[in-house]
């Protein structure tokens, strides 16, 4: 799961399936570690350089392309922040860890890990049943987002 795989096998499971499966999720395990950013010692990604990793990042198209990823990362942010903090006010960890879950695996394809760790916080305090740490890292969470939102605004109206 932490290396973002969501795979599934049919029934009956074959030996030669589950190797190739294996395989394929090992490789892009592999690439993924390759292509983390090095964060710098704030602990932070440099805002300049998050939207040159993401275009030059293997798959993502540039252009219109681009923007519109960009503005699905945003949106379905906002939105787990939104069910994060509801799940907060009803105290529903499921849902917490679940939308953490989600949005670490988006937050590393992005290439910002600081909001990966963000969401590995949340969800740790969520399984742990820490109830007074949960508002704390949300709003950690939260602010990361808002540190970060405007760069991929501005990377997404850069000209193509």
């Amino acid at each position: 799961m932490q290396a973002g795989m969501d795979d599934f096998l049919a029934k009956p499971v074959r030996l030669d399936t589950l190797r190739a499966g294996l395989r394929r999720w090992s490789l892009m395990a592999n690439s993924r570690r390759r292509q983390q950013p090095k964060l710098p010692e704030t602990g932070q990604e440099d805002g300049g350089d998050i939207i040159a990793r993401l275009q030059n990042r293997a798959g993502v198209i540039n252009g219109e392309a681009l923007d519109e990823f960009i503005s699905l990362f945003i949106d379905d942010t906002s939105a787990r922040l939104d069910v994060m903090q509801q799940a907060l006010r009803d105290s529903d960890l499921k849902t917490i860890r679940r939308e953490c879950h989600a949005l670490k695996g988006a937050c590393l394809e992005m290439g910002v890990t600081s909001l990966s760790s963000c969401c590995d916080a949340l969800g740790k305090a969520s399984r742990d049943n820490r109830l007074d740490d949960l508002p704390v890292e949300l709003d950690r969470l939260t602010a990361e987002f808002e540190r970060v939102r405007p760069i991929f605004e501005e990377g997404r109206n850069r000209p193509n």
